[in-house]
């Protein structure tokens, strides 16, 4: 199922160091990322996105996070290392990952179905033909499942939110 680059209202878009960014910095796979004057020293990690399925908010230790997630994408996780320098940024990151379309996802959406544990799947990302990164999601700081759960204490996942999991170690 191609992932749509259509911008939902309710959604939000979360990346691995558990920043909200703007709807707006989604993007399609496909689409040109445009780099504004003010992004410099650019970067990227490739990384496993989770889109919610339905909405979540406090979920307790005897619900499945998995249960709510609809399914799973690349990202590229595209960022203005410039704005992250904390003399600069004041140490908040999410600037640095919020341009429009610094994170383009897709092309596919692959079914919980398809990906039962995502704690067990290679992630590689080339740049022109060039393996840059080569790791797997049990590298992950944390779990799928645990990302979940902590970014819904207190504050409701809608459904079509994006979670970004982080680079593996």
């Amino acid at each position: 199922m191609p992932v749509s680059a259509t911008r939902q209202p309710h959604g939000l878009l979360f990346i691995g160091t558990i920043l909200p960014l703007l709807v707006d910095s989604l993007a399609g796979p496909y689409e040109d990322v445009p780099v504004n004057p003010e992004a410099t020293n650019l970067d990227y990690e490739g990384e496993l996105s989770v889109v919610i399925g339905k909405d979540a908010k406090n979920l307790s230790s005897s619900e499945n996070p998995l249960d709510y997630v609809l399914g799973y994408a690349t990202g590229n996780d595209v960022s203005s290392r410039h704005w992250q320098n904390p003399q600069i940024s004041g140490s908040q990151h999410g600037y640095a990952k919020s341009f429009d379309k610094f994170a383009p996802i897709g092309p596919v959406l692959s079914s919980p179905l398809a990906i039962p544990d995502p704690g067990k799947l290679r992630l590689r990302t080339w740049v022109n033909g060039e393996l840059r990164q080569d790791g797997n999601t049990d590298d992950l700081i944390f779990d799928v499942g645990a990302i979940i759960r902590h970014l819904s204490r207190g504050m409701t996942l809608r459904k079509g939110t994006v979670i970004m999991t982080g680079t593996p170690r």
